[in-house]
């Protein structure tokens, strides 16, 4: 016997109700704390951006593994099963 189930797909977490009060509260103290420390963070921008393109590399990259031979394994045919 054959069942048809359908997949229940579930909502990623900040399409939640509780995602969605989270993330204005975020918004909202975010704005707050930008406003407080505007003239401390005024001085400095520039090596906040500076300091921000490492970080963003190690995190957003850092499931990519980097080999030397990455080139010798694209230029492989890919075998499909």
């Amino acid at each position: 016997m054959e069942q048809n189930h359908k997949s229940k797909r579930r909502k990623p977490w900040w399409k939640t109700p509780f995602g969605v009060a989270c993330t204005a509260l975020f918004l909202i103290a975010a704005f707050l704390l930008i406003q407080d420390h505007a003239a401390h963070i005024g001085n400095y921008w520039i090596w906040l951006i500076l300091l921000a393109c490492p970080l963003m590399h190690i995190f957003m990259h850092g499931h990519h593994k980097h080999n030397s031979n990455e080139k010798e394994k694209h230029d492989e045919p890919h075998e499909r099963s």
